[in-house]
């Protein structure tokens, strides 16, 4: 489908993308976050979860594709802006300042381990994305049905649909129909 964004932002993705609208596939469990957590090397196997961190981790997972539809051109407003504000102080994760070397000369680590240092890890990469510039480029596919999280690498910045060949052909084929529905 869309192709992997760059860097540590390609975890967001896939983080995002735990939603599978038109498979209707999803983190159903404490248990299914942890183990995809631990699967990107976000917590140690079997670390403790609740319902209540499931529960966090898909609001701030759908607050994010909020942003990244607002990327790609839908209208972010105040409703989404305070529900990722709400769900960035319901973590209680506190940030700690790093300095790196290479791309990454500055950088934020959570103080937390577990799943709410996992969850405050994702919310640092989307900071820095917003910082180094790559954070407009990440989108939600504009099929509503879709809104699968992907990255712009076109020139001028202008995808909407994650996939030209499944969810742009779809959207472009659906248009074709109306028209000729309406002029018949």
């Amino acid at each position: 489908m869309a192709r992997t964004a760059p860097g540590e932002l390609a975890l967001v993705q896939a983080f995002v993308n735990t939603r599978d609208l038109e498979d209707e596939r999803d983190l159903g469990t404490p248990e299914e976050l942890v183990a995809w957590l631990t699967e990107h090397g976000l917590v140690e196997a079997g670390a403790p979860s609740t319902s209540g961190d499931l529960l966090r981790a898909l609001e701030l997972r759908e607050s994010i594709r909020d942003m990244l539809s607002a990327n790609n051109g839908l209208p972010l407003d105040s409703e989404h802006q305070d529900k990722l504000d709400r769900c960035c102080d319901d973590l209680h994760v506190h940030m700690r300042v790093r300095f790196g070397r290479g791309d990454r000369p500055l950088f934020l680590e959570p103080e937390e381990g577990g799943v709410s240092g996992a969850l405050g890890k994702l919310l640092a990469i989307c900071f820095e994305a917003m910082l180094n510039g790559t954070w407009p480029r990440f989108k939600a596919c504009a099929k509503h049905s879709c809104r699968w999280a992907f990255y712009d690498y076109s020139r001028n910045h202008s995808a909407t649909w994650c996939s030209m060949q499944v969810c742009g052909n779809r959207v472009k084929v659906s248009r074709y129909r109306e028209r000729a529905a309406s002029s018949a």
